[in-house]
């Protein structure tokens, strides 16, 4: 009996064993399609067109790696001279730099008689903390967890509020991306009665909103219209272009 004991006991820690490893990769295999999901659902209604860089020194896209406008599949951009409501969508405009991060703009698309803007999000706790950290809280947002100081693409981060017909009215802008605020504008905290000069003169460059550490790859590949085609020009920047459909 203790033979046969014996040489049975080897087979059943590796049948013990392979039930646990199957069991592990099982779990991974559903984590993995959670964060999927989640990362699916939060760019649904977000397309990012690429932007064509002019090469024009001084321009924004001289000093980021790839620029993109972007389009809101539940709201028709607006131009300029259109009427403007609290649940109207200006066109906005994200650049992405070499290192990953992604500074969000008000696009150069403001009312006109824009008056004022008023943040309102803060830069994550975790924008002073390890790499190791910033990792970890980025895991958990693609595990559908909220956590402080993040944003979604769909996130209000600011409203710019102008006059019209002798009226005040007001227009959100949009996180756009799903992320870990790292830095918020500092010259955009000024007294909300007064419009910054940085947005109001240069709204694509030192009047960006904020920068954000991206939860996954961004753009989302699936959220891109036609192929994105790249090609070198010089050592300081890139040109962009979207390929013809």
């Amino acid at each position: 009996m203790y033979l046969k004991f014996t040489s049975f006991f080897p087979i059943l820690l590796e049948c013990t064993h392979g039930s646990s490893t199957m069991g592990k990769q099982n779990g991974r295999k559903r984590s993995h399609e959670d964060r999927d999901d989640a990362y699916k659902q939060a760019y649904a209604q977000v397309r990012f067109v690429p932007i064509l860089s002019t090469g024009r020194p001084g321009t924004p896209h001289r000093y980021f790696a790839e620029s993109y406008t972007v389009e809101r599949s539940d709201s028709k951009p607006k131009d300029a001279n259109d009427a403007y409501s609290c649940t109207d969508i200006i066109s906005q405009v994200v650049h992405k730099h070499a290192n990953g991060l992604v500074v969000v703009t008000a696009g150069n698309h403001l009312p006109p008689n824009t008056q004022s803007l008023q943040l309102l999000i803060q830069e994550s706790p975790a924008a002073q903390e390890s790499a190791a950290t910033k990792r970890k809280q980025q895991a958990k947002m693609l595990k559908g967890k909220q956590m402080e100081g993040s944003v979604h693409p769909n996130d209000v981060i600011a409203t710019i509020s102008f006059l019209k017909g002798g009226q005040q009215h007001c227009v959100p802008l949009l996180s756009n991306v799903w992320g870990t605020v790292l830095e918020v504008n500092p010259s955009l905290t000024e007294p909300k009665a007064r419009l910054p000069r940085s947005i109001a003169e240069d709204p694509l460059l030192d009047g960006y909103l904020a920068v954000v550490l991206p939860s996954g790859p961004f753009p989302p590949a699936v959220t891109l219209t036609g192929e994105l085609l790249k090609k070198k020009t010089d050592n300081s920047g890139e040109c962009f272009r979207q390929a013809e459909k």
